[in-house]
């Protein structure tokens, strides 16, 4: 089989960041498996139930006040601040087979415990009364939620990503506060936890490279260059994830 192509390209435009991620998903329908790990720009991401909320406007416009773009989610999930103190991982895969999602959420778990296990970071899945962004599939560090897992389904294949807080914990808890009071959904602010906050010093350079080496071995992984076409793809996409 041939190496997976592991992408780390993120313009600087939040909606064409999460456009791009939406092109690699259109492509894993063709059957090309892709994987990227990246760190975006500053961004409230927003699920379809925070955007059915009536309060949805007044959400995008906190999240703005707090300088974070707001942008419509690809996978599924609620509010999730990501930005530079952050490291996304997203997996394109061919097929859609509802059984597989469980297997993807595995594989995916997997790979960021053993990430942080290269940190010297230990980690499990769970969940957490009141944490952000909640779901089964979270990584949690103690008593605090690091990272969490969503998907996007649709005919012919899948995208599995994470988003892993290294550091800046306060100050995404705070915007992220704010963001959710706007919408009325009671969370417990001291869910969100960071790598930094368990390993003190901890950079965005350095998880990203532990991660990355994960991924390449557990993957088979290589370093890749987008096509042409799959930026073509993102900029037409572009406009479902602007808010």
């Amino acid at each position: 089989m041939s190496p997976v192509p592991l992408y780390t390209a993120s313009p600087p435009d939040a909606a064409l960041d999460t456009a791009l991620s939406h092109a690699l998903l259109r492509r894993a329908v063709t059957g090309e498996e892709a994987l990227r790990l990246w760190t975006p720009p500053a961004a409230m991401s927003f699920g379809k139930l925070d955007l059915l909320s009536p309060a949805s406007e007044r959400a995008i416009a906190v999240a703005r006040s707090g300088g974070l773009t707001p942008v419509r989610r690809l996978a599924g999930g609620r509010a999730a601040p990501i930005g530079p103190t952050t490291v996304c991982v997203g997996w394109a895969c061919p097929g859609s087979e509802i059984a597989d999602v469980q297997r993807r959420y595995e594989t995916m778990a997997a790979a960021l415990v053993c990430g942080l296990g290269q940190l010297g970071i230990e980690g499990g899945p769970g969940e957490l009364p009141g944490e952000w962004c909640p779901g089964s599939w979270s990584i949690l560090v103690g008593q605090g939620k690091v990272a969490g897992l969503a998907q996007r389904v649709v005919r012919g294949g899948a995208w599995a990503e994470a988003v892993v807080v290294v550091s800046g914990s306060t100050a995404l808890r705070s915007t992220l506060d704010k963001v959710q009071r706007a919408l009325g959904v009671a969370w417990d602010p001291s869910t969100l936890s960071a790598l930094a906050d368990a390993q003190p010093g901890l950079t965005v350079a350095r998880a990203a490279q532990a991660l990355c080496s994960e991924l390449g071995s557990r993957f088979d992984a290589l370093p890749g260059t987008l096509a042409e076409a799959t930026w073509i793809e993102a900029k037409s996409l572009r406009e479902q994830h602007a808010l």
